[in-house]
């Protein structure tokens, strides 16, 4: 048997995995996470393992002996055209010549995203709605009760925000959020909070992206040309790139072509149809009677020779049967 797990953060993955190999099985899992550095509580002690690309194989989970990894692209990567014309619907209601989506993280006063950390954002957003009028901000947060917390904190956003130089985009709760990527689509320029997912999403949909990095994480592990031009460790230079993308929408913006197909090296919308079939194949080879090992490699051997040949079709759907 299989057993499949995606939780990030989390103490079962070493329980589970020693539960299913004392039956001859296997364990395999995913990151829900976009992770910029690796830590003890992130990495994923399963036997195949599931990235999104080659640049998470090298520098987070590293440290583990997987028996295989398989980088089979960003999992969500399916939705974005299942969310375009929402999207879109949304550009137009906003009416704005230029529309900037903010996607932000949690906020905890003992970590690196403090409710200052997070005004310090928001004072920027602010002056650049000062100076270019027909700028609309849109804020994907990463909870309702964060927003809340920041706007009653700040006058001036509140004041934005009735103005509708801020719109914001509310999830039906703190746990259900609307998705990162309809702000990505519906704008112009995504800014990411940290390397993070939401961010990541909307740069693989499409729209440029740009990261603050204030503590500086991603300097250990993204190439040096992508510091300035990816992620910014100040707000001062960020605001002044910001600037000239508003000014001039063809400047450069976001990261490079070779680094984004570090972190996806598909993008084609079908990183469930690669994970499907790796397991689908798995399945078959531990079925037959192979031993964990011998079903693994027999797996990805058939995977390889697979994908050479391309991406197998999905095929049609069949009518239920009913009694």
């Amino acid at each position: 048997g299989i057993i499949w797990e995606m939780r990030d953060t989390t103490t079962n993955h070493e329980t589970n995995k020693q539960a299913i190999r004392s039956i001859g099985g296997v364990s395999a899992g995913g990151h829900f996470s976009n992770y910029s550095c690796n830590a003890i509580d992130i990495e994923k002690v399963v036997d195949v393992m599931f990235s999104w690309g080659p640049f998470y194989e090298r520098h987070i989970f590293n440290d583990y002996a997987y028996r295989q990894v398989m980088n089979c692209g960003f999992y969500l990567d399916y939705y974005f055209a299942k969310m375009r014309d929402r999207a879109l619907a949304l550009r137009r209601e906003l009416g704005a010549r230029f529309v900037i989506a903010y996607v932000d993280q949690g906020m905890l006063n003992d970590v690196i995203l403090s409710q200052k950390t997070h005004l310090e954002s928001w004072h920027m957003f602010l002056r650049l709605l000062v100076r270019h009028d027909g700028l609309v901000i849109l804020w994907k947060p990463k909870r309702n009760s964060i927003a809340h917390r920041l706007i009653a904190a700040e006058p001036e956003l509140q004041a934005a925000v009735d103005a509708g130089r801020i719109r914001v985009l509310y999830g039906d709760s703190d746990a259900f959020k609307a998705p990162p990527v309809v702000a990505g689509l519906a704008a112009d320029l995504v800014i990411g909070q940290t390397f993070n997912t939401a961010g990541m999403e909307c740069c693989l949909a499409g729209t440029p992206t740009l990261f603050t990095d204030l503590s500086r994480l991603t300097r250990d592990v993204a190439p040096a040309d992508e510091q300035g031009t990816t992620f910014f460790d100040n707000h001062e230079t960020l605001e002044r790139h910001i600037d000239t993308i508003i000014d001039d929408p063809a400047a450069t913006s976001g990261w490079s072509q070779s680094f984004g197909r570090d972190l996806d090296s598909f993008q084609d919308g079908c990183a469930y149809r690669r994970t499907g079939l790796f397991l689908r194949l798995l399945r078959d080879a531990l079925g037959s009677g192979a031993d964990a090992d011998r079903a693994i490699a027999d797996a990805r051997a058939a995977y390889d020779q697979m994908l050479s040949d391309g991406l197998p079709k999905v095929p049609p759907n069949t009518p239920r049967q009913t009694a």
